[in-house]
């Protein structure tokens, strides 16, 4: 995600998780590979189920 963990503690109702999480929590969460890669689950599920198909947007925020 190449989020810092204030940022991806803000984001984290995007992936439906209502429950608020310090970005601490985040920031610790961030050195296990484990949750990365579940967090990578959620975010390929979660454009499956908003049938996301194609995105006209890039990743690194130049916006080209």
């Amino acid at each position: 995600m190449k989020l810092s963990n204030r940022r991806m503690a803000y984001e984290l109702p995007l992936f439906g998780i209502e429950r608020t999480i310090s970005y601490k929590t985040v920031e610790r969460l961030y050195s296990d590979p484990l949750v990365i890669m579940i967090m990578n689950n959620i975010f390929i599920e979660t454009l499956r189920k908003e049938e996301i198909g194609r995105c006209d947007a890039v990743g690194d925020c130049t916006g080209h």
